[in-house]
């Protein structure tokens, strides 16, 4: 099961709030894409932006989760 803050992240974004969902990243947080790597959470809320101005009914359907050390 995800973390809470993971959780609320994920909330966001299905439910179309890139803008709160991004300011849940780490400010050195990397999204990867399959176009391209989109690093820091200023530049990954204008790619999530985009995403949610397209997609609609998204849904959960699985999480994929690691351990920072």
């Amino acid at each position: 099961m995800p973390t809470t803050s993971a959780r609320l992240l994920i909330d966001a974004f299905l439910t179309g709030d890139a803008p709160s969902a991004a300011a849940l990243l780490a400010t050195e947080a990397t999204f990867h894409s399959p176009i391209r790597d989109y690093a820091g959470a200023d530049r990954i809320g204008s790619v999530w932006q985009a995403v949610a101005g397209v997609v609609t009914d998204a849904r959960l359907t699985s999480v994929h989760e690691r351990d920072i050390e």
